[in-house]
């Protein structure tokens, strides 16, 4: 099955999909000699996770499942956030899985790492030399469902000595689901809060623009029409203009950085989101844009819930 990124996917699971990430291993040891002991025992614990899988004692119920070791799942999300300026989105497709398997490999599920290198631009890593991922500071973990969920922010920072200072680029809000599998693992990681919760910090804005690339990335071109102004309209496109658009992209990702001050005028709100954007085509052709998005969103008395949520009002967007 072809992905929507063009990457040929096999059946999640399969024995296929298995093999692929640890041959990714084996190259990865034999590439980075010093990290040989460290790749061979991801690909043992790949293997035992995709046996446990097909287990019926590993499809405990959430009334079974081990209370959340917050002790435990902090070292895991911690590390899993120091790991991620090891992973970056600019690296060739053999590197990039390397370097996901790697870093990631021991930190969570085969069945998450078998999606992120199958769709490297859905995973959590390093796009530009700066702003770049440092840390996660952890918010909250909860026991839900059977599994822990993580409320966290991801810090990005201009330079290492940022790290002491407390001073950073941005915060981006995210929700991790780790679990029991071969010890805690994380087996799900996404950008929170959803931006149509009616959020309307410039950081809910910044929020629109990743959900904006998030829906494009994903080929869910409806979704991301409709994070313009009055339903798509902005655009100066037609839907279909919108779409064609995105004919030749293979996959796209998007840093953003702070959003500038917030402004006023006939009954709306502005703030433009300073983006970086990394896009590759179906040529393997990479690209790199920067520019600015300007969002709007109406105060006027009667708007509808619609009109008060943060949309795409414009763009100044420049190939680098």
């Amino acid at each position: 099955m072809r992905s929507p990124n063009g990457r040929v996917n096999a059946r999640p699971g399969s024995r296929g999909t298995r093999r692929t990430i640890l041959v990714h291993v084996i190259r990865c040891a034999c590439t980075h000699r010093r990290g040989l002991a460290a790749a061979l025992a991801i690909a043992l614990a790949l293997s035992a996770c995709g046996e446990r899988r097909n287990d019926p004692a590993s499809n405990a119920s959430g009334a079974d499942a081990p209370p959340c070791d917050t002790t435990a799942i902090r070292g895991v999300v911690e590390l899993f956030g120091a790991s991620m300026k090891h992973v970056s989105l600019l690296a060739p497709d053999s590197v990039l899985a390397c370097e996901m398997t790697t870093a990631y490999g021991p930190l969570i599920t085969y069945r998450l790492l078998q999606e992120w290198i199958g769709n490297p631009l859905r995973a959590p890593a390093r796009l530009a030399s700066s702003p770049w991922p440092a840390r996660v500071a952890i918010q909250s973990i909860e026991a839900a469902a059977g599994v822990c969920g993580v409320e966290a922010d991801v810090l990005y920072l201009e330079s290492p000595g940022m790290i002491h200072g407390g001073g950073g680029v941005r915060r981006e809000p995210v929700t991790l689901t780790v679990e029991q599998n071969g010890g805690w693992r994380i087996s799900g990681y996404k950008l929170a809060p959803d931006p149509d919760s009616g959020a309307t910090s410039s950081s809910a804005a910044s929020l629109v623009v990743r959900r904006y690339y998030d829906a494009i990335r994903a080929g869910q071109y409806g979704i991301a029409y409709a994070l313009w102004s009055g339903s798509g309209e902005a655009s100066g496109q037609t839907f279909e203009e919108f779409a064609n658009g995105f004919a030749n992209t293979e996959g796209v990702a998007v840093v953003t950085g702070v959003p500038g001050r917030m402004e006023g005028a006939a009954g709306s709100r502005y703030v433009e989101v300073p983006v970086t954007i990394h896009a590759l085509t179906k040529d393997r052709i990479d690209q790199h844009f920067e520019g600015t998005y300007t969002l709007r969103r109406s105060e006027v008395d009667g708007a509808t819930a619609e009109q008060r949520r943060w949309r795409i009002a414009s763009a100044s967007i420049r190939q680098r």
